[in-house]
């Protein structure tokens, strides 16, 4: 963001163009958003998996409120797996309303297919409003 202010005040002499300098301000302020959101989502993403790991419904509400990332992976295993694995369907589907991936795999299956092996009827009927066919 330092470089960001450097070119902001370097652009308002007379040798930059004004679309040149609205440009550069745009990048600049579109980095900074892109920056804040990548490391809001990477400091909440470990403990979001970790609230999900600990069937802990309350702080995966609360973290995905903060703005977690529910597309989440530790290990390559996503944060909907682990609840369809701890057979908690509603940290699964509220991961689901908050943006998770819903075309991943859950050990070696499509997440739909893990959904219909632990008889959770409710994440196979929101997988498929998502467009994911079994």
């Amino acid at each position: 963001m330092v470089a960001c202010f450097a070119w902001f005040l370097a652009s308002r002499s007379k040798a930059v163009s004004g679309r040149a300098r609205w440009a550069g301000y745009l990048l600049c302020v579109g980095l900074g958003l892109l920056a804040g959101r990548s490391s809001q989502t990477s400091a909440l993403g470990r403990p979001l998996f970790d609230a999900v790991s600990r069937n802990d419904e309350k702080e995966v509400y609360r973290l995905l409120q903060n703005g977690a990332n529910a597309a989440v992976e530790v290990d390559g295993k996503s944060a909907v797996c682990v609840a369809i694995d701890h057979d908690n369907g509603e940290i699964a589907n509220f991961l689901v309303a908050h943006g998770a991936n819903v075309v991943g795999f859950c050990d070696g299956k499509p997440l739909i297919r893990a959904a219909i092996d632990h008889n959770m009827w409710e994440m196979v009927n929101t997988l498929k409003d998502h467009g994911v066919r079994p």
